[in-house]
């Protein structure tokens, strides 16, 4: 009897086993349990957004012309990140606006070339009147409510996808090349179509 209990059991720790899941025996109850399997994804080595983590992103929801988008971005890699170009299916081209003192001592903000650099373990704020990113060339309007895919590219080439809400925000009026960043006054202003009338 005990020989016939016994093999069925060592079959099933065998199996267990070579799932490579660790059986679990409850000491009160005597049954085995069996962990779940972890795969790679699940251990937290692979991100969707490459090495950055993209926290509050939000764009200005704007007539035409061109729009600013500000996030945070983190970077808890070992390495600084260095962000080289920025791009939305809404608009001709982006550019990635730093704020930089000018000859008088006053603070502008001028497109850079050389990216932002988000340093290792730290994070690179982007907001209203300091370093922010700017999709010039709209295609659209930008209407609050919508969401608008933004795709950012760092120097080793990995891009990072963000999806910004859009917003109503009267502040950084900026002009640049004869676009401006006017709010949505006397435009729609929300993704909802207007109800139609029957007559």
């Amino acid at each position: 009897m005990y020989s016939r209990l016994a093999l069925p059991c060592l079959v099933t720790l065998l199996a267990v086993s070579a799932c490579g899941a660790d059986p679990a025996t409850d000491s009160k109850t005597g049954t085995t349990s069996v962990a779940p399997a972890t795969s790679p994804s699940a251990t937290g080595t692979a991100s969707a957004t490459g090495p950055l983590t993209v926290s509050d992103p939000w764009i200005k929801a704007v007539k035409g012309g061109m729009t600013g988008v500000f996030a945070t971005l983190r970077n808890d890699t070992d390495q600084d990140v260095r962000v080289v170009t920025a791009s939305s299916p809404i608009a001709d081209h982006g550019e990635l606006h730093l704020t930089v003192k000018d000859a008088s001592g006053a603070m502008v903000m001028k497109e850079t070339k050389d990216g932002f650099v988000v340093p290792r373990h730290g994070a690179f704020e982007l907001r209203p009147g300091a370093n922010h990113i700017m999709l010039m060339g709209l295609t659209k309007p930008v209407l609050s409510g919508e969401t608008v895919p933004v795709t950012l590219e760092t120097a080793d080439g990995v891009k990072v996808e963000i999806a910004a809400p859009a917003r109503e925000f009267n502040g950084a009026k900026e002009t640049y090349g004869g676009m401006s960043m006017t709010p949505n006054q006397g435009a729609p202003t929300s993704v909802t179509p207007a109800p139609t009338s029957s007559r």
